[in-house]
């Protein structure tokens, strides 16, 4: 599967780590591992703005507001938008885990198990 717009991989390097240390010959076992984000994956985030405009039609035009107290009252009508939708942009990841399994150090085994809560 290759990542979309919506999708990052993951390095493995931490978790090759990590499965190489239980390849110990004396290691019988499993390794639980979770992901988990960082408050800093937020900043990562790539915003990508497409404005249409519409032209309006002269005759529908009555007259040219001041503009001064009108950006004032339209700042103040965006930021009561954003104040609905806060907190409903997450960035998640799927509840999963995964589980290695090892016999004398030797991996049998390497699932993606999903969590409930």
């Amino acid at each position: 599967m290759h990542p979309t717009g919506h999708q990052i991989e993951v390095p493995l390097e931490e978790l090759e780590n990590k499965l190489i240390q239980c390849t110990d010959p004396a290691f019988t076992g499993n390794l639980e591992v979770t992901l988990s984000l960082r408050p800093m994956a937020a900043q990562e985030v790539e915003w990508r703005f497409v404005t249409e405009r519409h032209v309006p039609d002269p005759a529908t035009v009555t007259a040219k507001l001041d503009s001064g107290d009108v950006t004032n009252q339209r700042v103040a009508t965006v930021r009561r938008w954003l104040a609905e939708v806060r907190g409903k942009l997450l960035i998640e990841l799927p509840r999963c885990k995964l589980r290695a399994s090892f016999l004398k150090g030797e991996m049998r085994a390497l699932k993606i198990e999903e969590v409930s809560q």
